[in-house]
């Protein structure tokens, strides 16, 4: 019995089954992100073409999609780019615009990211059109974003200013994970020392 044991000891199953569980694979399939709202003051508009409407999400609806006011050849936009909860994040993988394939359509189009309301915005992707007819922009972000401000610049010489179908941000779902650093045994390289600021300084 004992020669039985050990024979199905030394089965390729057993040491299959014995060995550890494999880690759980990450999803990383890019998906349309569907929460986005818009952030802060919406941008002025003509009538009936407002920015809420570059989200509408309802499968099969035609909306008139966002113009600026006053034929502005220049305007900021901005996004949240939110999950079901507050500590749900995206890596965001791209920005589509969709176009009219018109005069209105901007020429320059850049995408700006900031880690909080009121921080410093900074680019994370641009693109330029260079033909009217073209109906879609794709911008590379790939980079985890929350707050994102989409800049419009120019055109090819419509009178009404810019305008734009759609904006749909694509990405995947990530988590932050949060790093404490020693700043004492830290290494600073090219130039940069660690300053101690004062206990009595307070911000006005």
């Amino acid at each position: 019995s004992s020669d039985l044991m050990a024979q199905c000891l030394k089965h390729r199953w057993v040491d299959e089954f014995s060995r550890p569980k494999p880690p759980k694979k990450l999803w990383q399939n890019e998906r349309l992100i569907r929460r986005t709202v818009l952030f802060g003051k919406p941008p002025a508009s003509r009538r009936g073409l407002s920015a809420a409407n570059l989200l509408s999400s309802k499968s099969g609806s035609v909306n008139a999609g966002y113009c600026t006011y006053m034929g502005a050849t220049s305007v900021d936009i901005d996004f949240e780019v939110r999950g079901k909860g507050n500590h749900q994040e995206y890596w965001v993988t791209h920005c589509v615009l969709a176009l009219w394939g018109r005069e209105e359509n901007p020429k320059h189009v850049t995408v700006k990211a900031c880690v909080r309301p009121g921080a410093p915005w900074v680019d994370v992707g641009s693109a330029c059109l260079d033909d009217v007819a073209q109906t879609e922009a794709r911008i590379l972000v790939d980079k985890p974003v929350r707050y994102v401000r989409l800049s419009l610049r120019g055109n090819f010489g419509g009178s009404f200013g810019i305008a734009v179908r759609k904006v749909s941000f694509y990405g995947y779902e990530v988590r932050s994970v949060p790093i404490d650093i020693d700043l004492q045994s830290s290494k600073f390289l090219r130039g940069s020392k660690l300053h101690m600021h004062a206990d009595d300084i307070q911000a006005k």
